[in-house]
């Protein structure tokens, strides 16, 4: 199978219309700030696997920062780390229990 993708100049302009209108939004530019830094923070598996889980949340409720999920993102300790999952005799009751609480 081929898919062809054909992008018009109008296609274009109205991304080029979209991104721009957003230029100042304050998540944009954090997020550009992060992704574009000549320097980066080396990812560790700790971060990464509490990224992975926050994004699982994240897609299923509110994400804001009072809410249920942006609070337990930001817990310390972080209720789900690797190393505690991976401790749990059952890890799929582990979690359940844990995002429960």
């Amino acid at each position: 199978m081929k898919i062809r993708w054909e992008i018009s100049d109008a296609d274009a302009a109205r991304v080029r219309e979209l991104t721009s209108g957003q230029r100042d939004n304050v998540l944009v530019r954090m997020r550009r700030e992060i992704n574009c830094a000549k320097s980066k923070k080396q990812v560790r598996r700790q971060r990464f696997w509490q990224q992975m889980v926050s994004m699982r949340l994240t897609s299923l409720q509110n994400s804001s920062p009072g809410g249920a999920v942006g609070r337990f993102a930001r817990a310390e300790p972080y209720p789900l780390s690797y190393e505690a999952v991976r401790r749990a005799p059952r890890a799929r009751p582990f979690i359940f229990r844990t995002l429960q609480e």
